[in-house]
């Protein structure tokens, strides 16, 4: 797993951003359900390997930084998240290693069940910053 086969995968990281990134803007006129069709439908659309790397990229987001629980709650019930900025002294590719290395036991059906859930699509979004994507 290589940092160069994701810069490689930006086009298509890229979609999925903008895609995940008109979901979270409030202020835009979207079906929601057509774009979360979308979603879906293009990580249908690549293989195995391919959903192991947009995986690898939402891990990075979801645990290289820290995060702080309230006990207050959002409007669906979920508890309220703050992502703490803390300085990540490893490199992108330091990073795809560390967090890409044990998922090659995922299966395809388990990794977009999981990249479609509205609650992991900031950690995509924040794995995209975290590792110069964007």
């Amino acid at each position: 797993m290589t940092y160069e086969t994701i810069v490689a995968l930006k086009p298509l990281l890229l979609r999925i951003y903008q895609l995940i990134k008109k979901l979270d803007d409030s202020e835009q006129n979207v079906d929601e359900s057509l774009l979360e069709k979308e979603i879906k439908t293009i990580l249908e659309q690549q293989d195995r390997g391919t959903l192991i790397f947009i995986k690898t990229v939402t891990l990075v987001g979801r645990h290289e930084r820290g995060y702080v629980y309230t006990n207050y709650k959002n409007d669906d019930g979920s508890s309220f998240e703050q992502v703490i900025k803390i300085k990540i002294s490893d490199s992108p590719e330091q990073l795809i290693q560390k967090y890409g290395k044990y998922l090659i036991y995922d299966k395809k059906e388990d990794i977009i069940n999981l990249l479609v859930r509205k609650w992991i699509q900031p950690s995509f979004i924040e794995g995209m910053q975290i590792l110069k994507l964007t």
